[in-house]
C-alpha cells in the first residue's frame, strides 16, 4: 500500500504514518523514493494503536515494538517480560483512575459549593438606592443648585425612587436606586454589551496586555488613601475596572458609577448588590456627560479607556475637558489611553468606521497634550506593552488592522 492508502485504512492522517516512521514504530520499503507499506507495516501498526489505546507513550512502544522484533516473543522470559510490562501499565491505570476519582469528587465538591453560593446571591434582596449621605453631591448641571426630591421613596437610608428638579427647569429622576437624566443622543454605531462580549471575545493577548495594566493601575490604587473620598468611573459599558477589583475597595470610600445606557448601569448595579459588599454607591444612567453632580467632588476620576471610547463618537470636545469641572484642586486621574502609531493603517480604518470620531483619537502626543492642558501633570507612568494579533471579533476593536501593533499607557495624574 501507498502511504495515502495506508493511513486511510487505519483512519489516521499521513503526518502521523510519517512521524512513525520517524521514530522507527513502522518500518516499510521504499521503492523509488515512495514507501511502500506491507502486511507486516499493517501488524505493526495494529499494535501501535493497541499499546496507545493502553496508554503507551511512544516511547514505550518502542520498546515493546523492540522486544517483539527482536525475540518474537519465542522465548518464555521475553513473553515473561512483556507480561510484566504490560502488568506495570495495569498498575499506572489504576493509580491514574484512582486519582482522576479523587480529582472528580473534589470538582464536584467545588461545583456544587459554587452553585451554593450562586443560590444564596441570588436569595440576597436587591433593595438599594442612592445613599442618603451622598444625595449632597447631587446638583443641576446648568446652575449647581441641589435638586429638591419629590415622591421619594426612601428605605433603609437609601432612596429607591424619586422625582428630581431645579427651578431652572432641569429634572432627572431615580428609578430602582439608579440616577436617570433626560435628553441626550447616542450614536446609531454605539451599542449596550449586555452579554459582556467586550470581554469575553478578547484574544488571549489582549487579556494578558489589559492584565498588566490593570496590575499596575491596582498597584497605584493601593497606594492612594482613599478613606472618605470620592471615586468615579464612567464609561463602565466598555471596560469596568473598578468591578473587577469589588471586593478590594475601602467601604468608608464613596463611588459614582455611570454611563450612557440604563441597562448597563442596572446589569452592574445587580452584580454588585448581589456580592453585598456594603460599598456606598450613586448609580447614574446618563447620555448628555452634564453630570448632575456638585462641581469640585470628586476626588479620584478612574479612566479605563474613556479618552478614547468618548472620543469615536466625538470629535468636538475630550472627556477630560468634560470631567474637569467635576474635580477638585488636587485630583488625580488614574487610567490607561490606547494608542496607535503616527502613520497606523488602523486609525484610518477608525475614521472611516466612525465618521464623527476625533481625528487625533488614539494618539499618545495627543492624549498628553490633552491631559496637560486641563492642568493635570504625571505623576506616574508605564507603558505596559503592545499587541498585533487581529481584535476585530471583539466589537470594541474592529478597526484594528492585523499585525498594526495597539499600544496601551497607564498614568496617573494629578490637577493642579
Amino acid at each position: 500500500m501507498k502511504i495515502s492508502e495506508f493511513a486511510k485504512h487505519f483512519d489516521i492522517s499521513v503526518i502521523t504514518v510519517r512521524y512513525y516512521v520517524s521514530c522507527g514504530l513502522l518500518l516499510p520499503e521504499v521503492h523509488n523514493k515512495q514507501y511502500r507499506f506491507d502486511e507486516r507495516c499493517v501488524k505493526d501498526m495494529e499494535r501501535i494503536l493497541l499499546l496507545k489505546s493502553f496508554d503507551f507513550s511512544i516511547t514505550e512502544i518502542q520498546q515493546i515494538l523492540a522486544l517483539m522484533r527482536l525475540s518474537n516473543l519465542t522465548a518464555a522470559d521475553d513473553v515473561a517480560d512483556l507480561i510484566r510490562i504490560l502488568e506495570q501499565k495495569d498498575v499506572e491505570l489504576k493509580e491514574k483512575l484512582m486519582q482522576l476519582q479523587l480529582n472528580i469528587r473534589a470538582l464536584e465538591r467545588y461545583i456544587h459549593s459554587m452553585k451554593e453560593e450562586q443560590r444564596e446571591m441570588s436569595a440576597r434582596p436587591l433593595c438599594q438606592g442612592v445613599p442618603i449621605e451622598m444625595l449632597s453631591l447631587i446638583c443641576c448641571p446648568d446652575c449647581q443648585t441641589p435638586l429638591s426630591l419629590k415622591g421619594a421613596d426612601i428605605q433603609s437610608g437609601q432612596v429607591l425612587r424619586a422625582e428630581l428638579g431645579c427651578s431652572c427647569g432641569y429634572q432627572a429622576s431615580i428609578q430602582n436606586g439608579i440616577l436617570i437624566t433626560q435628553g441626550g443622543s447616542i450614536s446609531e454605531l454605539d451599542s449596550p454589551d449586555t452579554d459582556r462580549k467586550f470581554y469575553k471575545d478578547l484574544p488571549v493577548s489582549w487579556v494578558t496586555l489589559f492584565q498588566r495594566s490593570f496590575n499596575w493601575m491596582l498597584a497605584q490604587y493601593a497606594s492612594m488613601n482613599l478613606k472618605g473620598k470620592i471615586i468615579l468611573e464612567n464609561h463602565i459599558n466598555c471596560y469596568f475596572f473598578l468591578f473587577s477589583r469589588l471586593s478590594e475597595l475601602d467601604t468608608d470610600a464613596y463611588y459614582i458609577f455611570t454611563d450612557k445606557y440604563p441597562e448597563i448601569v442596572a446589569q452592574f448595579k445587580e452584580l454588585i448588590e448581589r456580592q453585598n459588599l456594603g460599598l456606598k454607591i450613586l448609580y447614574i444612567a446618563d447620555s448628555t456627560f452634564r453630570y448632575p453632580l456638585k462641581h469640585g467632588c470628586i476626588d479620584l476620576y478612574v479612566d479605563y479607556h474613556s479618552l478614547n471610547e468618548y472620543s469615536i463618537f466625538d470629535s468636538a470636545r475630550d472627556i477630560f475637558n468634560i470631567m474637569l469641572p467635576y474635580l477638585r484642586h488636587g485630583a488625580e486621574v488614574l487610567g490607561t489611553y490606547f494608542y496607535f502609531s503616527a502613520n497606523s493603517p488602523s486609525r484610518r480604518k477608525l475614521i472611516h468606521e466612525y465618521p464623527d470620531c476625533a481625528p487625533n483619537n488614539f494618539s499618545l502626543p495627543h492624549f498628553k497634550n490633552a491631559a496637560q492642558a486641563c492642568g493635570l501633570v504625571c505623576l506616574q507612568e508605564e507603558e505596559p506593552g503592545s499587541v498585533s494579533d487581529w481584535g476585530g471579533q471583539n466589537r470594541n476593536f474592529t478597526y484594528h488592522v492585523k499585525d498594526d501593533p495597539l499600544y496601551l499607557h497607564a498614568y496617573r495624574c494629578k490637577l493642579k
